[in-house]
């Protein structure tokens, strides 16, 4: 929930900018008084905010237009995943910026102070939300497990603190399985690869997990050798 709470901030911030230079754009047609105010002081802000809110505006338009989740496969989840990046190394630098700057002035201002805070905050959420997610999801055969199904027909012991229906896995053929079980919001839901941002997530490996896919697949290469035989 933390990042939902920060892409609003960061939207509201964005939002206040824009309202800021219409605000000076209507006084200087007014008055043709001082410095033309430039169009772009105001697109900026709103483009780093849509790629920082990438995988909100996605579900939100998809749920807006077709009334449901809209698919999407991996490589364009991805997509969503590299605009977060780029949108909070943005915020992260501009507050870095805008840090170094109030300690040379040797003020602050309550709202300047606020709004550092939560550029600082967005920044990193979201560099280790992208980070993280781009590193877990390393290869294509990682996906998503349908954990409450699993835990109908075999024991996952190992899996206790995972309270999700679904996990985040690396699907590896030896060794236990890496996961993620998501602990509030999970976007692209429909992808092979599916987004939770941190920190809304516990993690681990398990050996138990990875019996159970393996005995899976097995299972289903043995089904389908036998239908292949019989054809």
């Amino acid at each position: 929930m933390l990042y939902l709470l920060l892409c609003s901030l960061v939207m509201i911030v964005a939002m206040i900018k824009v309202h800021k230079v219409v605000l000076q754009m209507l006084e200087f047609l007014s008055t043709s008084e001082g410095a033309r105010p430039n169009p772009v002081a105001a697109m900026i802000p709103m483009l780093v905010a849509a790629a920082y809110t990438a995988p909100v505006m996605t579900l939100f338009f998809g749920v807006l237009y077709t009334g449901e989740s809209v698919p999407i496969d991996a490589s364009s989840g991805r997509w969503q995943i590299y605009l977060l990046l780029a949108g909070s190394l943005v915020i992260l630098v501009a507050a870095l910026i805008g840090v170094r700057k109030a300690l040379a002035d040797g003020k602050l201002t309550f709202w300047a102070s606020g709004r550092l805070v939560i550029f600082l905050l967005a920044g990193t959420v979201g560099v280790l939300s992208a980070y993280k997610h781009l590193t877990f999801f390393s290869t294509d055969s990682d996906g998503i497990a349908n954990v409450e199904f699993l835990r109908d027909e075999v024991n996952l012991g190992d899996m206790k603190a995972c309270s999700s229906g679904v996990a985040l896995v690396q699907f590896r053929d030896t060794g236990p399985l890496a996961y993620r079980c998501p602990t509030s919001v999970l976007f692209n839901q429909h992808s092979q690869q599916p987004f939770t941002p941190w920190p809304d997530y516990v993690e681990g490996s398990s050996e138990d997990l990875a019996i159970a896919v393996r005995d899976i697949k097995a299972a289903v290469e043995h089904e389908t050798s036998l239908q292949q035989l019989e054809h």
